[in-house]
């Protein structure tokens, strides 16, 4: 890009058709081409990068040339996300692509000025956005914290009731071993005295026959 007072062949790029993508209205019209000129070929430039395209796109040279001259500046927020700064960015763009050069910005310091003070709100941006990732981060890991106190927690009342239950079933193997030795004790008692009722009985028979 050339300064104030550069030749229209200086001012803008080698390449026929990369001058065509970025090429001011002015300068296609073969007027005198100035430091303004080169604001509008930045812009261009600028929003190419941004946007992943050119402002304006043809067919042909010149359909390209036609765009730049007769077409409406392209919106370049609809190729980016409302970020801080962005509007700044969008704004420069806008401003410098406009079609008469008298209405543009006067100088690249006051783009870099623009650019300076989007740079500003991007970073403050990040750094704010660094701390709320922080506060995430440490939320995140009390939560976890607290979780596995949760779990040691459970784990140990499980292990209590483990314990209560496996006394429990254990206490309860005697009373079942009691219950049946009862339970066969009083079938032998049982077996017993009819054993000796009919012992009794036999020498009742015995006597009687005799």
């Amino acid at each position: 890009i050339a300064s104030s007072g550069s030749s229209q062949k200086d001012s803008l790029s080698a390449s026929p058709y990369a001058s065509y993508l970025y090429a001011s209205p002015e300068y296609i019209r073969g007027k005198a081409a100035d430091q303004r000129s080169d604001l509008y070929s930045f812009a261009c430039l600028l929003f190419h990068t941004i946007a992943g395209r050119p402002p304006y796109e043809g067919k042909t040279p010149v359909d390209c040339m036609t765009m730049h001259v007769e077409d409406a500046i392209p919106d370049l927020a609809e190729y980016v996300h409302d970020e801080p700064g962005m509007s700044e960015v969008i704004s420069i763009v806008k401003v410098c692509m406009r079609k008469d050069p008298v209405q543009r910005l006067e100088s690249f310091r006051q783009v870099v000025s623009g650019l300076e003070k989007a740079e500003e709100q991007i970073a403050a941006a990040s750094a704010a956005m660094a701390q709320e990732l922080t506060a995430a981060k440490a939320a995140a890991e009390a939560a976890e914290k607290s979780e596995a106190r949760s779990r040691t927690k459970m784990n140990t009342i499980f292990s209590v009731l483990s314990l209560v239950i496996s006394a429990g079933a254990l206490c309860a193997v005697p009373f079942v071993l009691d219950l049946d030795l009862a339970k066969v004790e009083k079938a032998l008692e049982q077996k017993k005295q009819e054993g000796k009722a009919n012992s009794a009985s036999g020498s009742n028979e015995a006597e009687s026959i005799n």
